[in-house]
């Protein structure tokens, strides 16, 4: 008998010693920041699939109302230069738990709004968060990764675990609205990012170099110029496309569900192709092409007279939008490791100035023009993108010291 059982123990032993590799596994800085990036894009993908339904059937917003609460929101983005102030006396992944935290709590109180006001407040709390985070999740990924090829392929493989995160959203917004109703489903969302906060205490990263500061230098010019104009494609794509689906064509929030989560799949197969294309054609190709894929989709938004066409082109255009990672790899190529957070913030709060002013603009146009011009208007966009992308200086590996700054602050 004693002979018998003897080979058992090893066997409990081994697995055992699996086990606790894979609870280690699971401990890992990178894990923890998956986990958090995971949640919060479960709740991310919860408010934007109820969002705009929200908006227009509980609280009739028109065109210019909209317009507005997403200018305002998008203020938050212009605090995170006071992001990189907090950075300097806090460690980054504490900073991000905050944001998390907050994220969260203004998600939870949109499903408190009655009006206009209510909006507001609501939607500028959890943009805050969101902002504050921003900046932050790419630096820590970027610290994570090793070399410039494996820095690319980590931030390509969060942002395919982000979209994943998206269709998990949808469902459970499709399986809570029969229960909760539109308002009730922010709740769960705003739980989903206070998850992430949780996750975000396992993160711990060394710190290389310098502690952030608030710089703006000369060679890092084309890289703001190329995020303020890719703020206001995100603002056409993200507010305005999805407006008119549900306002013009009075979509319910199951079809608007269905054509995200569709939107989603096509995001994540097509992400993890991104990180390998920068890496093997550089991002100044992968920044091109997707500009000029910009340019027809645009005019097809602006011609479209159907529900069907604007979904379509909405799921493609979507996939497309993965490709602005280049923007970020660019800086990590060719900024000095203590430089990368603070640009990477400056290029963040650049984004939120068209983000703010877009939304206004479009608004009104939509009152006074129609939303037809909008997206042609866009189209414009897209060809001063591809134009600024052209004349984009291929990135380099890190191997000189950083140009003096134009503005620096500790």
């Amino acid at each position: 008998m004693e002979g018998g059982a003897r080979p058992r123990q090893p066997a409990r032993d081994g697995g055992a010693t699996a086990a606790a590799r894979i609870g280690a596994s699971l401990r890992t800085p990178l894990a923890a920041l998956a986990g958090a990036v995971f949640a919060m894009h479960i709740g991310m993908g919860m408010q934007a699939t109820a969002y705009t339904n929200f908006a227009v059937q509980d609280l009739h917003i028109s065109a210019a109302q909209l317009g507005l609460v997403e200018a305002i929101r998008e203020s938050s983005g212009l605090l995170c230069f006071l992001v990189i102030g907090l950075a300097a006396r806090l460690a980054l992944q504490r900073l991000a738990t905050f944001a998390l935290a907050l994220e969260g709590a203004g998600m939870i109180l949109l499903g408190f709004a009655h009006g206009i006001p209510s909006l507001i407040v609501a939607s500028f709390v959890w943009g805050v968060g969101f902002h504050t985070f921003a900046p932050i999740s790419p630096s820590l990924t970027l610290r994570l990764g090793g070399d410039h090829a494996q820095r690319a392929g980590l931030l390509g493989r969060l942002s395919g675990l982000s979209s994943v995160a998206g269709p998990i959203g949808t469902f459970a917004v499709l399986a809570l609205v029969p229960l909760l109703g539109l308002r009730g489903v922010f709740a769960p969302a705003g739980a989903f990012c206070l998850v992430g906060a949780l996750c975000m205490l396992g993160v711990r990263s060394q710190e290389h170099g310098q502690r952030p500061r608030f710089v703006v230098r000369r060679r890092y010019l084309p890289y703001y110029v190329l995020t303020l104009v890719d703020g206001a494609r995100k603002q056409i794509l993200i507010t305005f496309v999805v407006f008119a689906v549900v306002s013009v064509y009075h979509a319910s929030v199951v079809t608007v569900g269905l054509f995200l989560l569709a939107s989603s799949v096509l995001t994540t197969a097509a992400a993890p192709y991104v990180g390998r294309l920068i890496t093997r054609y550089g991002e100044r190709a992968v920044l091109a092409v997707s500009s000029a894929l910009l340019i027809p989709i645009f005019i097809g938004y602006g011609l479209a007279r159907s529900e069907a066409v604007m979904i379509a082109l909405y799921i493609v255009d979507n996939a497309i939008f993965t490709s602005n990672v280049a923007l970020t790899t660019w800086v990590s190529r060719t900024a000095p490791p203590e430089d990368v957070p603070a640009t990477l913030a400056a290029g963040t709060t650049t984004n939120h100035v068209s983000s703010v002013l877009v939304p206004l603009v479009a608004g009104f146009l939509w009152t006074v023009v129609g939303y037809h011009a909008i997206f042609i208007g866009a189209a414009g966009i897209a060809v001063l993108s591809l134009v600024l992308t052209l004349r984009l200086v291929p990135g380099r590996d890190r191997a000189e010291p950083a140009a003096a700054p134009l503005v620096l602050a500790e």
